[in-house]
């Protein structure tokens, strides 16, 4: 008997994994996140410091890295019969082949782990994405034109009585819009810095530099670049694993059959045994299995679904906004043009502080506006890329 239990210790410590202690340790985290630095990042290195880096995106990896390593266990069935001196040592050889509902089990956690390696390409489209976007939007604040200046002291012309108290008023509260324009800008950059930060994995303190251009192909807008869209192919790989766990229920229904010898432990004749495992009322996990498939074949359709309409309505979307931009620009520099004029006239016609009140006070707002119409105009041709699956489907080197 110690015999066989020595046997059946030595078997199972051989294939065990052994416990590492690796605690978590919060106030270590943050000193460490703490001492993370920034730098100069292009978009290719943002993005491969991301995958290095993001939090849920290495979640999501040790995730990926389980379910591949995640198999159906192989049974040896051990029996030992004191009373008769037998030793019986038994194998399903369905099993040991990989066949039956081992290998339809291991089918579906072979489906699973594809499940889990798309969705890691899902987060890291959708991550890569919203770091172009911080790009696209730290290029339209820094190439924004330098906000107008007035030079003009309006208390001068009110103390002379030269100026209406309205007009002066109005001259102060465009120089008033000017000043709080040029902190909204400097704010969304520093909001949009921090973003960056957490995308990448950098505390918001980090200081980082964002090396705009040229940082991506043109994506390949074609229906077949719709369908290739992460999110379309981890609904489909959910469909597949939905399948493969059909399969794993349908083989569960049936009997496993286990052989092995029989040894004698006192010198008598070696025989042969068999033990039957007969499964009652798995039905109902098959049927279930199939209901599950089919819940899993509607979610890629309403995946497809939302896949055209997104696209669709950044198509429409960009249309509108690149006729608004348009127009904020052309406003903006016509008022840009008329204050210039307004200030030169000011100067040498006691009569011209009215107009140039009015000037500034409809530069400020074309200001605002033109700011608000390049953002959403690059934001809205980024997003019409987004919608095709950019950066994950790229268009293809001819």
């Amino acid at each position: 008997m110690s015999r066989f239990f020595c046997l059946a210790g030595l078997a199972l410590g051989s294939s065990c994994v052994s416990y590492v202690a690796d605690a978590a340790n919060p106030a270590a985290m943050a000193t460490g996140l703490r001492e993370r630095s920034g730098g100069s990042f292009t978009f290719e290195a943002a993005v491969e410091l991301a995958y290095r880096q993001n939090p849920e995106l290495r979640a999501l990896a040790a995730e990926a890295r389980a379910n591949a390593a995640d198999r159906t266990p192989f049974e040896v069935l051990g029996q030992l019969r004191t009373n008769s001196d037998y030793l019986a040592v038994m194998v399903d050889p369905l099993a040991l082949l990989d066949l039956g509902p081992r290998g339809a089990a291991n089918a579906a956690l072979a489906e699973r782990a594809s499940v889990a390696a798309v969705d890691l390409v899902r987060a890291r489209w959708r991550v890569a994405a919203d770091i172009a976007e911080t790009f696209a939007i730290e290029a339209v604040l820094a190439s924004l034109p330098k906000l107008p200046d007035v030079n003009v002291d309006p208390t001068a012309f009110e103390s002379a009585g030269l100026a209406a108290t309205v007009d002066v008023a109005r001259l102060r509260a465009a120089n008033a819009r000017l000043a709080a324009e040029d902190a909204a800008i400097e704010s969304a950059r520093s909001r949009n810095r921090a973003r960056f930060c957490a995308l990448v994995g950098l505390p918001p303190t980090a200081e980082v530099l964002l090396l705009v251009g040229m940082f991506h192909r043109a994506p390949l807008r074609e229906e077949r670049a719709l369908l290739a869209r992460p999110d379309v192919v981890l609904a489909l790989a959910k469909f597949d694993r939905a399948d493969a766990e059909f399969r794993a229920a349908v083989a569960a229904q049936y009997p496993a059959i286990a052989l092995g010898p029989d040894i004698p432990l006192a010198g008598n004749p070696l025989e042969w045994m068999a033990m039957l495992r007969v499964p009652i009322g798995a039905a109902g996990r098959a049927e279930a299995s199939r209901e599950r498939r089919e819940a899993s074949r509607a979610r890629l359709e309403t995946a497809l679904l939302m896949a055209m309409r997104e696209l669709h309505d950044e198509q429409r979307n960009v249309t509108a906004e690149l006729a608004r931009a348009q127009a904020a620009r052309a406003a903006a520099n016509a008022s840009r043009s008329r204050l210039d004029a307004a200030s030169a006239a000011v100067a040498v016609e006691v009569d011209a502080f009215a107009e140039l009140a009015r000037a500034a006070e409809q530069a400020s707002r074309d200001a605002v506006a033109l700011r608000e119409a390049e953002l959403a105009r690059r934001l809205a041709l980024h997003r019409v890329d987004v919608a095709y699956g950019w950066p994950a489907v790229v268009r293809e080197e001819s």
